[in-house]
């Protein structure tokens, strides 16, 4: 301070802070700038005992693991970032150890199914968010893929043990576009998550609006129970979309759930009836077995138009992952249909706009007014009352093109990659033979 001068020269010096002037200036005095010091930053020390500061109004760190469907190696533990369990608040640090003792019997659960399974005592104070701090510490997740936003245990592989088939996740929005996503007032819900320690088991009978998320071991709903029974597995884990289950089997059990989702959803009780012909399509689609999911290949009468449209459905949700272009009875040709109506023609049905691409969780074939409008039959537009037959023609031969066009990539996994296949698969990228830990 005995040096400091002040500098006497006239004019503004650089980077100098000043007030207006007065001269056309609605301010008679200097401004308060207020300088206070920030109250959530504490002064603390390093590990090497430097003073530094602490913001203690920053949210906790986390150090969630998250992966890809197709990596090759899982993380096999929580990150070394993590602060110690020691250093946690009690209602946190009971919860972690309640978790690895869940995980210890079942390796791998949506976060639903980990929040229902927790104490409520200590949940009530941490709150809903407890499953994104307790996930660090007891395992990883795949970003997408058959077991997508599951929280699965450190180590464990399920691409490699047919037998985590069971934990697979199936994910539905069931709100429509324009729709803002409030349910029912008429329908059975619960929306609280944590009041009913039930609301991520699937029966068929009640909707619980708390998630969107199912794995196959809490679908307890008689029909897709049967579903995926079935003992018709891949010899080779598909990573993106199907897991361990045949194309055909978990097309029929997106669509026939989201039916059941969706009528529940306006208070209305569900039919196992319609899915009696549903069940029953091969557990794989491809080209041997295509014919069977067409509605042609069902008599006019043995189809109602709910039953014709969820056959659609599921074979538009089969195709996406289906070993390749596959037509009405593979390789893009109509091949050979069952004469329904004993006129001596094949009768195939095709509904313009089938096709369409499918997002997560399928399509149960709701979009009424074009289907029934194509229903109608064979148009005839120069309007001279004969049937346009060309113009059938080529619109068939179209869809053909597109079906054929479209690529398809299994990206399959060897669940031994030593042992000789008859799959006609062609894994994309293949995982080291690994033991995993269930």
């Amino acid at each position: 301070m005995k040096d400091f001068k002040f500098d006497m020269s006239r004019g503004v010096k650089p980077n100098t802070e000043i007030i207006p002037p007065l001269h056309g200036s609605n301010i008679s005095i200097p401004f308060n700038y207020g300088y206070l010091e920030n109250t959530m930053v504490r002064p603390a020390h390093e590990t090497a005992g430097q003073p530094t500061t602490k913001n203690i109004s920053l949210p906790r760190k986390q150090e969630n693991q998250h992966t890809q469907f197709n990596a090759l190696r899982v993380p096999t533990g929580p990150s070394s970032l993590l602060p110690p369990l020691t250093s946690l608040e009690p209602p946190l640090r009971r919860l972690i150890t309640a978790a690895r003792d869940l995980f210890t019997e079942r390796p791998i659960y949506t976060r639903r199914a980990l929040f229902n399974s927790l104490p409520a005592e200590d949940l009530a104070i941490i709150g809903q968010n407890a499953t994104k701090h307790i996930q660090q510490y007891v395992g990883y997740v795949f970003k997408d893929g058959p077991w997508s936003k599951a929280i699965i245990r450190f180590g464990v592989d399920p691409r490699k043990d047919p037998a985590l088939r069971i934990y697979q996740t199936l994910t539905f929005n069931l709100n429509q576009k324009g729709e803002s996503g409030g349910p029912n007032p008429n329908s059975d819900t619960v929306q609280n998550m944590g009041q009913e320690s039930s609301s991520h088991i699937f029966d068929g009978t009640r909707l619980y609006h708390d998630g969107k998320m199912w794995q196959v071991c809490d679908i307890t709903d008689p029909v897709l129970a049967q579903v995926f029974a079935t003992a018709d597995l891949r010899k080779k884990c598909h990573l993106e979309y199907d897991g361990w289950f045949r194309n055909g089997t978990l097309a029929k059990a997106r669509v026939v759930m989201r039916h059941k989702l969706l009528t529940l959803r306006e208070g209305e009780s569900v039919d196992d009836k319609l899915f009696e012909k549903v069940v029953t399509l091969p557990e794989s689609y491809d080209s041997t077995t295509a014919s069977r999911y067409w509605a042609g290949y069902w008599g006019p009468e043995e189809l109602s138009r709910e039953e014709r449209r969820l056959i659609e459905a599921v074979r538009t949700s089969a195709n996406r992952s289906a070993d390749g272009p596959v037509g009405r009875a593979g390789n893009g040709e109509m091949g050979t249909a069952r004469d329904g109506d004993g006129d001596g023609d094949e009768d195939y049905e095709h509904d313009e706009g089938d096709e369409e691409e499918e997002g997560d969780g399928g399509d149960d074939g709701e979009d009424d007014e074009e289907r029934d409008e194509e229903e109608e039959g064979t148009s005839d537009a120069d309007g001279d009352g004969a049937e346009d037959e060309n113009e059938g023609s080529e619109q068939a031969a179209s869809s053909r093109e597109e079906e054929e066009a479209a690529p398809v990539d299994p990206m399959l996994i060897d669940e031994d990659p030593d042992a000789a296949s008859d799959d006609t698969e062609t894994p994309a990228s293949v995982l080291p033979n690994e033991q995993s830990t269930t």
